[in-house]
């Protein structure tokens, strides 16, 4: 049996409801990227919240239904309503001073606009904001609670509590409902519960009597008695999903990987800026967009978060880091004001006509941006607008947008010297072609667009045209690691000059087609991938492999050629061409999928150094032309072996596709819509997949330890990475092993932990209650069943989240016998928040809580295991054990008191 190691990133990209390591919001420092009067900054699930020296000053917007659960298809909107009001500490001194509390390992950056001054590198992230001293006596603390803000009033002994007087600015209207206060804007009510104020006596909170005045839009707290030599707290609470039915978006687009394992995301951010007046405003759809690009280590945890735009749309379409883990970024953008360094190849936006595109409207027309950022995030290295006077960068053809996202595609890399490629579609006719290029003149309507320039992006090599009479468009680009020549991948309808070997005869319809240039951007070579007839082909993804075969995936209407001995479902709608470097021969063809219809939408294809194939692509109720994942074949072990109806498919077959390996599907359980808002997605050399989602419905997707965030809080659509191994044998966590486990029944039981030796010796640390360890290999404990015990890495990065391990207080059970088919006996009982469990073949674990969602899935070896549980409250939970051999256990329920 194969193992496969995952590692799920979920985010809520640099949005209000982002679960960072710390499970909280984040409070942003002011490095010039706001006005000077905001000392930090926090994003919310529908807006933002600027902390100023003597006020809070609340930006909210409520985006168009086509937001809210991400319904595409209602492209008419293009109205962003929105409403700014402020509450103002009415005579708190200005010499009160702030500081971040809580801060936190990530940072974020802000590259927005033309102005550099504007911009910020490294803005330190915290956990809360302290003032002191806002008035004589009173400190205010600001932090988060969930998705909710919280902020502490904390009065010294002897402090006036009279001095606190909140005056609301810019509101609809103020009014008090049942103790709590509701602030009425222009898209709906904001709610401050009712005041909690407390006293410690003695390490016990002592509750005082406190309730909101009102006198006009002036607010006041009145407190009922209290000892005045102690410290007493006023701690109200800001609910914000009360006063809109969707939060901000930020919809998953590109991923890639650098030279170390990390992750990176870019994606489409909706935010809003300070407010320039306060009460109700309007903004056009689109026009406060922005690239959001997250970086993240081996674990999951963030390491930066950038924003990139300017006061326009600013979308990416796909992200690919340098030899030196710079990571490089093609965009498409709006904006008039998008930062550009000096020296740029293009610094002036040249832009086109109002266009939408993906649910995005360009109210400017379009440029391509191609932007480098360093690899700290810090720096904005290179960028430039690329275009003409027409539309850039968007896939705007009815007959080339196959299905949802395809105007969004596009992509970028880098070659042996450094120089930046990039492919996408124009409809420009005035682009700054050289006499040398391939095709220095545009074909007829949209045509495919590659390029190549300097490293700084200050020069041009070459910039060529690819297209015939009708419509065209590029997806891919690669430089060959052999001889060195540029491949690009589209598809035309209507047909182009081609070159080839074989098959270089337009057949009708749309048609895929890979071309092939030499260093100078001439000498074009290429090759048609159709099927015969007038049915739409349409290729979107390609790699070399080992020995410089080319392969090539996409889609066909017609009954496309198979050549070879590969694995195949014949008559089938997914096809994987592999060609020789010539492209002048076939190595062998296949296809797959569903006999019917066409299954799936490409995002992530690859083959590793072995020459295994990987594919990731997505299908489900977005897809405009294919008909869902209905017949895709999954193998035993898959991680997921049915499909809700919205899913990812990751798909690896061995060399020259000669069987499966594995196939699974891969999304949230059920209710969830997960897809790709077009964009370019990477599988590595070593067969692992960087896969960036667009996950809506509120329902969570899998996540593991240490990633950045446990569970969305967003009622829409918010951004996730996968880190998806296919093939290393590892553990999907701390790298350290569990002790052994005993049933406790408070007794005081002996346990082993084995931590991984290496040649640094680092240090582990070990809590168990009140004491502490340390080792740099095992260590052999005797604790009881009411302490948790907790494991920290103190030196070594790679562990750096550390995990608990919670013993609770369940008592062993007798073994719960699950009858078999064939008699085969399998068991399990739980002991001290683990399940155990013998069963005589490999299978796998699933367990479900009474509203059929599932709660742990788990791949099981043969023979005695334990699995750990996750916190689960008590109550009935369904446990299945699936063998591979076929073997399906009868429904039992488990009562767990963890």
């Amino acid at each position: 049996m194969k193992a496969f190691r995952f590692l799920f990133i979920f985010i809520l990209l640099l949005q209000s409801n982002v679960l960072l390591a710390y499970s909280g919001l984040d409070f942003v420092e002011n490095k010039s990227q706001w006005p000077d009067n905001v000392d930090f900054a926090v994003d919310f699930a529908g807006g933002k919240l600027f902390l100023e020296q003597d006020r809070f000053t609340y930006s909210l917007v409520e985006l168009p239904e086509h937001c809210a659960g991400h319904q595409h298809e209602a492209e008419e909107v293009k109205q962003v309503y929105g409403h700014a009001f402020q509450v103002v500490f009415e005579g708190a001194r200005s010499a009160s001073v702030n500081a971040g509390v809580d801060v936190q390992s990530h940072y974020k950056n802000y590259f927005l606009g033309a102005d550099e001054s504007k911009w910020a590198s490294r803005a330190a992230c915290y956990g809360g904001v302290y003032y002191k001293e806002l008035y004589a006596g009173i400190d205010l603390e600001v932090y988060n609670s969930g998705a909710n803000l919280k902020y502490d009033l904390r009065l010294k002994p002897g402090a006036d509590a009279s001095q606190i007087a909140l005056r609301y600015q810019g509101a609809e209207g103020l009014y008090l409902s049942d103790g709590d206060l509701m602030v009425q804007t222009s898209i709906g009510p904001l709610w401050e519960l009712e005041p909690y104020a407390y006293q410690l006596v003695n390490g016990v909170e002592v509750e005082i009597n406190s309730a909101y005045r009102m006198d006009g839009n002036l607010v006041t707290f009145a407190l009922g008695d209290y000892d005045a030599s102690r410290e007493l707290i006023i701690d109200p609470t800001v609910v914000f999903a009360t006063y809109s039915g969707s939060a901000s978006d930020d919809w998953g687009s590109s991923a890639t990987y650098d030279s170390g394992g990390n992750g990176y995301i870019a994606g489409v951010n909706f935010s809003v800026g300070y407010p320039a007046t306060f009460g109700a405003f309007q903004i056009d759809f689109g026009g406060d967009t922005d690239i959001a690009i997250s970086k993240f280590n081996g674990n999951g945890e963030i390491i930066f978060g950038t924003y990139l735009g300017g006061s326009g749309a600013d979308t990416p379409r796909a992200i690919v880091a340098d030899a030196e883990d710079n990571l490089i970024l093609l965009g498409a953008t709006s904006s008039e004001d998008y930062p550009i360094t000096i020296g740029a190849l293009q610094p002036t936006f040249l832009g086109g006509t109002n266009i939408m595109v993906v649910g995005i409207e360009y109210t400017n027309g379009t440029d391509m941006c191609v932007s480098k950022i360093s690899r700290d995030g810090a720096d904005l290295l290179a960028s430039t607008y690329f275009g003409g006077s027409g539309n850039d960068g968007c896939n705007t053809s009815v007959t080339l947008n196959n299905d949802y996202g395809d105007a969004a595609r596009g992509d970028v890399a880098t070659s042996s010297t450094g120089d930046i490629l990039i492919a996408s579609s124009t409809y420009s006719v005035d682009l700054p072609t050289l006499p040398s290029a391939h095709q220095s003149e545009p074909g007829g309507q949209q045509d495919g667009l590659m390029a190549r320039f300097s490293s700084d992006l200050t020069e041009l090599y070459w910039c060529s045209y690819v297209g015939g009479s009708g419509d065209d468009v590029l997806y891919s680009v690669k430089q060959h690691p052999e001889n060195l020549d540029y491949y690009f991948l589209g598809n035309t309808v209507g047909g182009l000059n081609i070159e080839a070997g074989f098959n270089s005869s337009y057949t009708g319809g749309a048609d895929g087609f890979l071309q092939r240039l030499n260093i100078s951007g001439s000498s074009p070579s290429g090759i048609y991938l159709s099927s015969p007839g007038t049915s739409n082909d349409l290729a979107y993804l390609f790699d070399f492999d080992s020995v410089g075969n080319v392969y090539a995936m996409g889609l066909s209407r017609g009954e496309y050629p198979v050549v070879g001995d590969a694995w195949i479902q014949e008559g089938e709608q997914q096809f994987i061409h592999a060609l020789t470097a010539n492209m002048d021969s076939t190595v062998f063809s296949t296809v797959f999928g569903d006999i019917e219809m066409l299954n799936l939408v490409p995002s992530a294809f690859g083959i590793d150094r072995e020459d295994n194939i990987y594919l990731s692509a997505w299908g489900g109720s977005l897809q405009t032309i294919g008909g869902g994942l209905e017949g895709l074949y999954t193998s035993p072990d898959a991680f997921r072996d049915s499909s809700d109806g919205d899913d990812f498919y990751f798909l690896w077959l061995s060399p020259m596709a000669e069987q499966v390996e594995y196939a699974t599907f891969y999304g949230s359980d059920s209710f969830g819509t997960e897809h790709v808002d077009g964009g370019m997605n990477r599988i590595n050399k070593d067969g692992v997949l960087f896969q960036s989602v667009c996950s809506c419905g509120g329902i969570a997707m899998p996540v593991t330890l240490c990633a950045a965030s446990q569970q969305i809080n967003s009622t829409n659509c918010n951004q996730y990475l996968v880190k998806f191994d296919f093939r290393d044998n590892a553990s999907s966590g701390s790298g350290i092993d569990p002790p052994e486990v005993y049933c406790l029944n408070d007794s005081l039981v002996e346990a082993t932990f084995v931590f991984p030796q290496t040649e640094e010796g680092l240090v582990y640390t070990v809590t168990v209650g009140d004491n502490t360890y340390e080792t740099t290999d095992s260590l052999t404990l005797t604790y009881s069943a009411f302490e948790n015990i907790t494991l920290d890495n103190v030196e070594a990065e790679n562990f750096a989240c550390g995990f608990s391990y919670d013993f609770g207080l369940i008592e062993c059970e007798e073994p719960v016998g699950i009858e078999q088919e064939n008699d085969e006996s399998l068991s399990l009982r739980i002991a001290a928040g683990q399940l155990l469990i013998e069963q005589p073949v490999e299978g796998q674990l699933r367990i479900f809580d009474n509203l059929g969602r599932l709660v742990l899935s788990r791949k099981l070896l043969s023979g005695q295991q334990s699995v750990a549980l996750p916190d689960l409250a008590t109550g009935l939970y369904h446990v299945r054990l699936k063998s591979f051999a076929g073997i399906v256990g009868q429904t039992v329920f488990v009562e767990s008191g963890k």
